[in-house]
């Protein structure tokens, strides 16, 4: 399906409160207690038990990307699992963005980032308490906020969402260029992608090769570039350089 629509399943369960016991665990509110009886647990298999993972996974699964989110219930796999498929940056190294998983403390809590503006992370959260401090074992579904640079970040896994790779559609773009702007490579070639997430090379710059910028999506570059300088064919995509934009 979609990032989004696994937002969307997020998004639907804002709200919901763990159970005292393995009774109305469908509902959001019926039966509540400090228990750890969910519907998330029940879901994976694993009731009672210490649910934030589980309820990320859960999103996943039902939004249909449960082969780019993951299946866990034990937070440093799932680390392991992003950090495994390069999808994994640390707080500071990249802006998040819509859809990312987010990790905090030593791996102990987990996320999903909502939105990103101003400098706060938003978040939808499982196993938490509402309000911006950090609560590992909190006993429900609640949004949170966090400055971006919070000593309560890990870091980000950022799931290869299927509906939205291989998509260089300047609409897509966080920020437009016009007009484009002048994009000058550095000392060394530079990978050229299909895709935001960088994962599907289709070309490559040259040391020191000039092009367009049309605008930037999270980290990525959006360039048009010549593929031969001997004839006039041009290509469209993804770059990691972040400098020279002129």
């Amino acid at each position: 399906m979609s990032m989004k629509k696994v937002l969307e399943i997020a998004q639907s369960w804002v709200g919901y409160l763990e159970k005292a016991s393995n009774k109305d665990l469908a509902s959001k509110t019926a039966n509540a207690g400090t228990a750890n009886w969910t519907i998330f647990g029940a879901w994976y298999g694993l009731n009672p038990a210490e649910w934030c993972d589980m309820f990320v996974s859960y999103c996943g699964a039902k939004g249909g990307e449960e082969a780019a989110i993951g299946k866990f219930a034990y937070c440093p796999s799932h680390v392991n699992f992003f950090k495994n498929r390069g999808q994994w940056f640390a707080r500071g190294a990249q802006t998040p963005r819509s859809g990312d998983v987010i990790f905090f403390g030593d791996a102990d809590h987990v996320g999903l980032v909502e939105s990103v503006s101003a400098g706060y992370v938003h978040t939808i959260e499982g196993n938490t308490r509402s309000g911006s401090t950090l609560v590992a074992n909190g006993g429900g579904v609640f949004r949170k906020q966090y400055p971006l640079n919070s000593s309560y970040i890990m870091g980000y896994g950022r799931p290869n969402y299927a509906s939205e790779t291989n998509d260089t559609s300047t609409s897509k773009a966080e920020r437009f260029f016009y007009p484009w702007r002048v994009y000058q490579n550095g000392s060394t070639e530079e990978a050229v992608y299909k895709d935001t997430d960088r994962t599907v090379k289709t070309g490559s710059l040259n040391p020191g090769e000039s092009c367009y910028c049309l605008g930037v999506y999270g980290g990525s570059y959006l360039v048009c570039y010549k593929i031969d300088e001997t004839d006039d064919d041009w290509a469209v995509g993804y770059t990691a350089y972040s400098g020279g934009v002129s």
